[in-house]
C-alpha cells in the first residue's frame, strides 16, 4: 500500500471518529439533580432535570428518578418523566428547595414533582 493511500485513510478514520464524537457530545443529556441519603445510609435517592438535544436541534426536558443500594449500588427503583410542556419541568438544582424526603423509618422516599405534586415510593 503506498503511503499516500495509507495517508488518506488515516485522515477518513480520524475525520469519521471526530464526527461521531461531536455528536455524541451534541446529543448528550446535561442538567442538574439533587440526591439525599437515607440517615442508615443504607440507600441513596436521585432526583435530576436533564436536558438533550436531538440531531434536528429539538430540546427535550425530561426527569429521571432512581432508588438504589448504597452498598453494591444496585438500582430498586428508577423512573423517567417526559412532561407534556416546559412549564411542568423542575429544576433539581435549587439548593435552596429540597426535594427529596425520606419518611421516618426509611422505608419510603418522596420525591417532589411540578405543580406540588409528589411521588413517594416504598424500600424493601
Amino acid at each position: 500500500m503506498s503511503t499516500t493511500r495509507f495517508r488518506r485513510i488515516l485522515w477518513l478514520g480520524a475525520i469519521s471518529i471526530a464526527c461521531v464524537v461531536g455528536l455524541m457530545i451534541y446529543t448528550w443529556p446535561s442538567g442538574t439533580g439533587e440526591y439525599q441519603h437515607t440517615p442508615d445510609q443504607r440507600y441513596r435517592a436521585d432526583a435530576k432535570a436533564l436536558q438533550r438535544r436531538t440531531l434536528t436541534g429539538k430540546q427535550i426536558h425530561y426527569l429521571e428518578f432512581q432508588v438504589e443500594s448504597t452498598a453494591d449500588q444496585t438500582v430498586i427503583w428508577q423512573a423517567t418523566y417526559y412532561p407534556a410542556t416546559t412549564d411542568e419541568w423542575i429544576d433539581y438544582g435549587d439548593r435552596s428547595i429540597q426535594f427529596i424526603h425520606w419518611n421516618d423509618s426509611n422505608t419510603a422516599v418522596s420525591f417532589t414533582l411540578p405543580n406540588q405534586r409528589v411521588l413517594t415510593v416504598p424500600v424493601p
